[in-house]
């Protein structure tokens, strides 16, 4: 690792979730965004310009809460303020939403409230190296108007030191093998598909070109596959009991889908009265039985009629004009 190397917490976070996906992102310098990457980074922006000129973005005025106006005139300084500290001599960095009154707050845009408590423990910690006296943090979500507040102890602050510097030792390890070697294998993928899903370099990761790979790519999708079929037998229980469920962007909803159990004898003598050939007709199914242009009363007497039902998603948008 070179001297001039600095460390942060989303590497150290990176490198954690994905070895691989660090190494694309730092060693090869191959850069992405995605819409929620802009979304967070143009509500940051707002709000800093919000707290120090008190100029309001009506775009994204829903989280100017009040939590965050209780900032409003905030110097500059204290706002998306830039810190740089040491942890075991090696040079860390990071961005602070804000620090004012012995106190930081990092925004949240997303919906889970599950923001990684290191990462302001981290900051405090570096804060504090630079003179600060910092005796408070926590996260505000501001989708919810609400504070998650961090534990400062000494405790959960060492803790976090002894992570931040098993990572760092981790990436020095792994970049050194790599520059002996110059094997991208040194930086393993992570062993969640779960963590593929959503990871901007999934596409030149995942490229397939071994047997072995197009056998573990199928391995995955059977997984999640079945995954999915439980998930989703899962919600349809729920919707079978409590009703049709509307997320963001869908309705969530049974359908009725009518099937037909026919005796194969009623629909051979009924197909040659019509003077048809019934060996066309051979597999007894709905599409087919169709072809002859029956009536809803002529498959009565052919067979029973089975509801059953369906989970459907529909858009939100559709549900609500139908």
């Amino acid at each position: 690792m070179v001297e001039t190397w600095t460390g942060s917490y989303s590497k150290l976070v990176l490198f954690e979730k994905c070895e691989r996906a660090y190494y694309y992102k730092y060693i090869e310098g191959i850069e992405y965004t995605t819409p929620a990457l802009e979304f967070g980074r143009k509500v940051h922006e707002s709000i800093a310009k919000f707290i120090t000129t008190g100029e309001l973005d009506e775009t994204v005025a829903e989280f100017i809460t009040e939590r965050v106006r209780q900032f409003k005139g905030t110097p500059q300084e204290f706002v998306e303020r830039p810190i740089k500290f040491l942890v075991d001599g090696i040079p860390m960095d990071g961005f602070v939403d804000i620090v004012v009154n012995g106190q930081i707050i990092d925004w949240k845009t997303n919906w889970n409230r599950n923001a990684d408590e290191k990462q302001l423990l981290l900051y405090a910690y570096g804060l504090n190296q630079e003179g600060f006296e910092i005796n408070s943090a926590a996260f505000h979500y501001l989708r919810y108007g609400e504070d998650v507040p961090v534990e400062l102890s000494e405790k959960n602050i060492q803790q976090t030191l002894d992570w931040t510097k098993q990572v760092l030792e981790n990436i020095k390890d792994a970049e050194l093998d790599f520059e002996l070697s110059e094997d991208i294998n040194t930086f393993k993928k992570a062993e969640s598909t779960a963590t593929c899903l959503t990871c901007p370099f999934k596409t030149i990761c995942n490229g397939i070109n071994t047997v072995d790979e197009a056998k573990r790519l199928a391995k995955e999708i059977e997984e999640l596959e079945s995954v999915l079929e439980l998930k989703k037998e899962l919600l349809r229980n729920f919707v079978e009991e409590y009703g049709e469920i509307t997320t963001d962007t869908s309705v969530w909803k049974l359908t009725i889908v009518n099937n037909w159990d026919f005796d194969t004898k009623k629909v051979f003598d009924f197909i040659q009265s019509l003077g048809k050939d019934p060996l066309q007709y051979l597999n007894c199914t709905l599409t087919n039985l169709k072809k002859l242009k029956l009536t809803e009363q002529d498959l009565e007497k052919l067979g029973t009629k089975k509801i059953t039902y369906r989970l459907t998603k529909t858009k939100a948008k559709e549900a609500s004009n139908q």
